[in-house]
């Protein structure tokens, strides 16, 4: 008994077994990649709950410096006004001052 294969027939047998292969191989690949994809949905859960805390950090912040930069304009406002006052002050007592000594003359 022979049984005669043709050269077409083999290369199709051939590539069968090459699918049938490489489809458990895509089976075993993605059985190991999905704990790793659910690890990874875990890390991104928690990296978002981070981001959002540390959004809400840096909004605080932003907050304070603005809070801080309005507090020191009104202080150097002050602080002009004042000084204008003790120009004010110390041009009255120069002028009393001269006043006075018109006075004694």
């Amino acid at each position: 008994m022979e049984i005669t294969i043709s050269l077409g027939d083999a290369l199709h047998y051939l590539i069968c077994i090459a699918i049938l292969i490489f489809l458990f191989y895509l089976i075993s690949v993605v059985k190991n990649l999905i704990p790793s994809v659910k690890s990874l949905a875990v890390i991104l859960k928690d990296f978002e709950t981070v981001s959002a805390t540390a959004a809400e950090g840096a909004d605080s912040a932003k907050k304070v410096v603005q809070d801080v930069s309005s507090i020191a304009s009104e202080m150097s406002g002050v602080v002009k006004g004042n000084q204008s006052s003790v120009k004010a002050a110390t041009n009255l007592v120069n002028s009393v001052t001269s006043l006075a000594k018109l006075m004694k003359k």
